[in-house]
């Protein structure tokens, strides 16, 4: 799919852009650098729940996991790594997190939600920034 063909769908000033600057220390693929900088994702949207992208930071904050994680699952979630925060998930208090464990793939993407104070859930939603962006565009432009 082509970056233009995102753009216009979206239109440029819905598009949420990163500043080089906040993405200088994450380990993630040039390619996904360039799309979140160049090209972004859009600034909400209501899929199943509102969620809303926010990357114009000058530093994106880090998804604190241990501090909503058990002891004992500590070990276990360490793939991980430090995630760095990309959206919030509107009803209810969740986060949509790059991980740098698969940078080479331009970053792990995952969903995680909170309930009372501790992770209810994680789910995989993309292996890339391009393929999260792209399943988007599908899921708008199509389900209607």
């Amino acid at each position: 799919m082509s970056y233009q063909k995102l753009i216009d769908f979206w239109g440029v000033d819905n598009l949420s852009r990163a500043k080089a600057e906040a993405l200088k220390n994450i380990n993630i693929s040039e390619e996904s650098k360039r799309f979140l900088i160049e090209i972004g994702l859009p600034r909400k949207l209501d899929l199943f729940y509102p969620i809303e992208f926010s990357l114009e930071r000058d530093t994106l904050p880090k998804f604190e996991i241990n501090k909503y994680l058990p002891k004992k699952l500590r070990q276990t979630y360490q793939i991980f790594k430090q995630p760095i925060i990309i959206a919030l998930e509107g009803d209810i208090l969740g986060y949509i997190c790059i991980s740098e464990l698969y940078e080479s793939v331009g970053g792990y993407i995952y969903s995680v939600g909170i309930f009372r104070d501790r992770i209810d859930s994680i789910y995989f939603m993309n292996s890339s920034v391009l393929q999260l962006a792209e399943f988007f565009f599908l899921y708008q432009n199509y389900r209607f």
